[in-house]
């Protein structure tokens, strides 16, 4: 399979662990960070920033929390340097994408600057904008957003206690809102899950991770990548004629499936990535709506906005589309309780920066 880009999303599974970029911070040391990324923290620190502390690995390496030595202010800085490849400052492919659509509320935190790195001359620099794209030798290694403390993934978030269908509503139609923005600009995500959603004070949400996205010249795509869980069918199949932003919905109805029934449908198999693989094509391919599937019982107005997206492409609606159903009609605009995340703060603020 070429182009193959897939992970795990549970740990303890085969495929590895998958770890929560801006989740529970983890205690470790910056000098436990792979030698991948170690230049770029090196060169960071002479361009007047301090490594404080690691946060995880994504697909194209570390997260990290550095610190402005003039004004002492945290960022959170990510290597986007897959491979020791650097990246073009075109804005069409991973985390580059974020630059073109960081002034929406739901997308990545702001953007405070980008190092870079010029082939020729090795010379690194801090920019605040990019004013490089017609530079066909400065690449991006690193993107500097704002440190949000606190902050937590989705997949933290939700095992504190089962969400209400209050927060379902409100959390899934923030993350639409955000795939939507996307879309609508020509770009596709290809990797949503608990993990790349962070949550923040008054349930407020943020789309994370770009590795995975790209900008979609002719509306399809072809690399099979993501995650296996949340992985739509068209993209597993990896049939001729590729799979669009439908893609995106898929995994978006998966999300909002583990949001209220903590749990995944009966063919993401908890161990084997590719018995998943298998398992997700053949329910798509065999007309089975996933209320049939799941014996789900629940609210009539959900279970009908599940069918509609975790369903054969062909049939499926866009995210769009989505947020147009019943469902999300009847979520209120103010911020459901607070008490789950109160709780979880509480813990969490002790180890966070």
């Amino acid at each position: 399979m070429s182009g193959l880009i897939v992970t795990m999303s549970r740990p303890g599974a085969s495929g590895g662990e998958d770890t929560p970029l801006l989740g529970k911070l983890q205690d470790r040391s910056v000098n436990d960070i792979t030698d991948s990324s170690s230049p770029l923290l090196n060169q960071v620190s002479k361009l007047g920033f301090n490594s404080i502390k690691y946060i995880g690995s994504g697909t194209t390496g570390c997260i990290t929390v550095v610190k402005k030595t003039k004004t002492e202010k945290l960022y959170v800085l990510k290597n986007i340097t897959p491979l020791g490849k650097y990246c073009k400052t075109s804005g069409k492919y991973g985390e580059v994408t974020a630059v073109s659509l960081q002034d929406y509320s739901n997308l990545f935190s702001k953007i405070h600057g980008f190092i870079t790195c010029n082939s020729l001359s090795e010379k690194w620099n801090f920019v605040e904008r990019l004013e490089l794209k017609n530079s066909k030798d400065e690449f991006i290694v690193g993107i500097l957003t704002e440190h949000i403390p606190g902050a937590m993934d989705l997949y933290d978030f939700r095992k504190v206690n089962r969400l209400t269908t209050k927060q379902v509503q409100i959390i899934g139609k923030q993350i639409g809102s955000a795939l939507k923005v996307m879309h609508e600009h020509g770009f596709i995500h290809r990797d949503i899950k608990p993990s790349n959603i962070l949550i923040y004070k008054n349930e407020k949400v943020k789309l994370i991770d770009f590795d995975a996205s790209r900008y979609l010249d002719d509306g399809r795509a072809n690399t099979q990548c993501g995650t296996a869980d949340y992985m739509a069918p068209e993209v597993i199949s990896q049939g001729s004629d590729g799979y669009g932003i439908k893609a995106d919905a898929w995994s978006f109805g998966m999300v909002l499936y583990d949001m209220a029934f903590n749990s995944l449908p009966p063919f993401v198999d908890s161990v084997d990535i590719y018995q998943t693989m298998q398992d997700t094509v053949k329910f798509a391919e065999s007309g089975k709506t996933i209320e049939e599937e799941a014996q789900l019982r629940g609210d009539p107005a959900f279970v009908d906005l599940l069918n509609k997206l975790i369903c054969h492409e062909d049939n499926r609606i866009t995210v769009a589309q989505a947020l147009e159903e019943p469902f999300f009609k009847q979520a209120l605009e103010e911020p459901a309780s607070q008490s789950s995340i109160l709780k979880f703060l509480s813990r969490l603020c002790c180890s966070s920066c």
